[in-house]
C-alpha cells in the first residue's frame, strides 16, 4: 500500500470487484426471471416495437403529453393510462411529436446501461457514506435517508432544474426511454455519468485518508 502506484490500483480492483458484485446481485435474478418467463410465455422478437421519446435519446426533447390543435400546443389534463406492451401509454401520447416506435433490443440495451450506471451512483454514495461514517448503524441511516429525500424530491414528471440534476429522476430506466417520464434518455445519461465521477474522484480522495483507520 505504500509504493507508488499500486495504492491506486488497488482502489480500482477493490471497485471494479465490489462493483461488478453488485451488478451480479441485481442483474442475475432478472435474467433467470426473464428466462423463466420466456419458457413459460414465448420469447419476443427483438424487433418488436416499442414506443419510446426517441428525440429524447439521440437528441435533448423533452417528453411531455400534448395535444395539437390547430397549430397550437397545451398540456393534457387526462391521467388516463394503459400498458401497451412495455410502454405506460396515454391515447393523447400518439400526438406526441417527440415520440417515435424503436425496437424492443434497443430498449433493453438502454435500460440496462442506465441501470448500471444509476447501480453506479447508489454504490459510490453509499461506499462514501460507510468510510466517512465510522458507526455502521449510523452510516446506513444517512445513506437511506438521503436517497429516500432524493427519491420523494424527483417526480418523473416535473421539469424544474432541481430535479433535473436529481439522480433519482432515472430512476426507472425504461418510463424514461418510452416517454411515460419528461424527461429524456440523454439528459439523464450526462447527468449520472457526471456523478459516477464525481463520486469515483471523491471516493478515491476518501479512501486515502481512511483505509487504514
Amino acid at each position: 500500500m505504500v509504493i507508488p502506484g499500486l495504492k491506486n490500483k488497488f482502489y480500482i480492483y477493490k471497485f471494479t470487484s465490489d462493483f461488478i458484485l453488485i451488478l451480479g446481485v441485481v442483474f442475475v435474478p432478472i435474467l433467470i426471471f426473464s428466462i423463466i418467463l420466456g419458457i413459460k410465455s414465448g420469447f419476443q422478437n427483438f424487433k418488436y416495437p416499442i414506443l419510446a421519446n426517441v428525440d429524447g435519446i439521440t437528441g435533448f426533447s423533452f417528453s411531455r403529453i400534448k395535444d395539437f390543435v390547430n397549430g397550437t400546443q397545451y398540456c393534457i389534463s387526462k391521467n388516463a393510462m394503459y400498458n401497451v406492451g412495455l410502454t405506460y401509454y396515454s391515447t393523447e401520447m400518439a400526438r406526441n411529436p417527440y415520440l417515435d416506435y424503436t425496437t424492443l433490443g434497443i430498449v433493453i440495451i438502454l435500460t440496462v446501461v442506465m441501470l448500471i450506471l444509476l447501480i453506479g451512483v447508489y454504490y459510490q454514495f453509499t461506499f462514501m457514506v460507510s468510510y466517512l461514517i465510522k458507526n455502521a448503524y449510523i452510516g446506513l441511516f444517512i445513506s437511506l435517508f438521503v436517497i429516500a429525500g432524493l427519491y420523494f424530491l424527483s417526480p418523473l414528471g416535473s421539469l424544474n432544474m432541481i430535479n433535473i440534476i436529481n439522480p433519482l429522476t432515472y430512476r426507472d430506466p425504461t418510463m424514461i426511454i418510452t416517454g411515460t417520464s419528461s424527461f429524456p434518455y440523454s439528459i439523464g445519461m450526462i447527468v449520472l455519468l457526471i456523478y459516477n465521477v464525481l463520486f469515483f474522484v471523491l471516493n478515491r480522495s476518501v479512501f486515502d485518508e481512511n483505509y487504514y483507520e
